[in-house]
């Protein structure tokens, strides 16, 4: 769509002008054909009271006819006997209304006399005695058509006036109506960056421009929301990045001090690979979160059974639970279908069960449960570790959250398992949270909608 170079200001004030014109001619227009009508109304009504006493007098006696243009009753006048003249006025002759020659269907005419005067003329059949009279009588228009004139002169003149004050009102009253407009740009132009917090002032908020203010605070709000978890990820990030990077130059430079023995060396690079893995587990969960929230990720919905899914997972993971000699259980009612993409929900699942595992007591037990009831689908994973405060369970799921920051070191977190799963579950249409104990440990409950079961494909 090509933009226009002129102003809103400028389209307004010519939009009004345009229908203020159209409004005006039309008004002109009928103003000047209701007082046509009216006059030549009122003409017709004397022809037609002309011709009725003209007839009235032919009854009574054809004589009266010379009485009538005596008395001035009507001024012009003719009847005719077939084509024989049987009275015609002064008046009629005067006008030269001979050569008034009638419409065809038409009872009413107006002719322009060539002796100068314009005239109205009305002509009606009688029967009497058997002789068909033509009476025609007229009436001179000169002064209604002047005034008709005058009239179509002084709307035609005061035309170019009204609209050069509907100009000037639609260009002040468009500059009015747009006047919040600006104060809303200047306003909104002023909010950047260092300033988010900032809101625009809403003047009204049931009509249009406070409905624009009130969708622009909601943007200024969210982009302010997105703004402060870019900052207070790149600032996580670069705190969780700084310690394994340090801690391989330390570990580098420890090496590297004096002369050693090869076991020596070998447990110094052991452990830099284990912060290179820690790294490593550290970076590729920064790129799936962004990924994530990029919306470069492809989900793929079907119907699924939970059931081997979860079990799946379980058998996964149970290497890690041996080594720390915890018992991992899995215990479900049944198959349970729902409408996921497997391999985010597989993720959700690996983080959430390995994060059980990394923060329970060798020895403890873990434990995952799946059950379907109605049109919900719970998956339950409980274990009986040290539990989480009520002060942090709010946060359990923000980047980089640790409860105790060495002992997540220690274990190998990140402090992003949770974050992903999170995002995992609400990918696929879920909720996860932190349920209440009153026993030690923790109760995480995954709700997916259900879906039917799939049909067997025929054997």
């Amino acid at each position: 769509m090509l933009k226009s170079p002129v102003s809103v200001r400028t389209r307004l004030t010519l939009w009004h002008v345009a229908i203020m014109t159209l409004v005006l001619s039309c008004f002109a227009v009928g103003i000047y054909g209701y007082v046509r009508e009216q006059l030549f109304a009122q003409i017709d009504a004397r022809l037609e009271e002309g011709i009725n006493y003209i007839a009235d007098s032919a009854k009574a006696d054809i004589n009266e006819l010379a009485e009538a243009e005596r008395h001035n009753r009507v001024l012009a006048f003719r009847v005719l006997d077939g084509d024989w003249p049987l009275h015609t006025s002064g008046g009629w002759v005067v006008g030269d209304l001979d050569s008034a020659i009638k419409p065809p269907g038409d009872a009413r005419w107006i002719f322009d006399s060539p002796r100068g005067g314009i005239y109205h003329v009305k002509e009606r059949t009688l029967t009497l005695d058997g002789r068909q009279l033509r009476i025609s009588t007229a009436e001179q228009s000169e002064q209604v058509h002047r005034s008709l004139q005058s009239l179509s002169v002084t709307l035609l003149g005061g035309l170019p006036a009204a609209i050069l004050l509907s100009l000037l009102g639609g260009y002040f009253l468009a500059g009015r109506a747009l006047s919040p407009v600006a104060h809303l740009t200047a306003r909104a132009r002023a909010i950047s960056a260092d300033n988010l917090s900032e809101r625009l002032t809403v003047p009204n908020p049931h009509d249009e421009l406070g409905q624009l203010t009130a969708v622009l605070n909601d943007a200024f709000g969210r982009l302010e929301e997105s703004f402060n978890r870019l900052k207070r990820f790149t600032q996580d990030a670069a705190h969780e990045l700084r310690t394994p990077l340090a801690v391989l130059r330390s570990v580098g430079e420890v090496g590297l001090q004096e002369q050693r023995d090869p076991k020596a060396y070998r447990d110094v690079i052991g452990s830099m690979l284990e912060e290179v893995d820690r790294l490593g587990r550290l970076v590729e969960g920064l790129l799936t979160l962004a990924s994530a929230e990029a919306g470069r990720f492809s989900l793929d919905y079907r119907p699924e059974n939970l059931h081997p899914l979860c079990h799946d997972v379980v058998e996964c993971l149970r290497v890690l639970a041996d080594e720390k000699g915890q018992a991992l259980t899995f215990d479900a009612t049944g198959d349970a279908f729902a409408n996921i993409d497997r391999d985010t929900l597989r993720l959700a699942l690996i983080n959430a069960i390995a994060n059980a595992i990394r923060f329970t007591q060798p020895g403890g037990e873990i434990c995952v449960r799946l059950n379907a009831t109605g049109n919900e689908v719970t998956i339950e994973i409980e274990d009986n570790g040290p539990g989480i405060a009520i002060e942090h369970r709010a946060k359990v799921f923000d980047r980089f959250y640790r409860i105790d920051g060495s002992r997540a070191q220690q274990s190998g977190g990140t402090g992003l398992g949770l974050a992903i799963t999170r995002w995992a579950v609400e990918a696929n249409k879920g909720t996860i949270s932190l349920a209440e104990k009153v026993s030690p440990g923790c109760l995480f409950r995954i709700f997916l909608p259900s879906a039917r079961k799939r049909s067997a494909s025929p054997a």
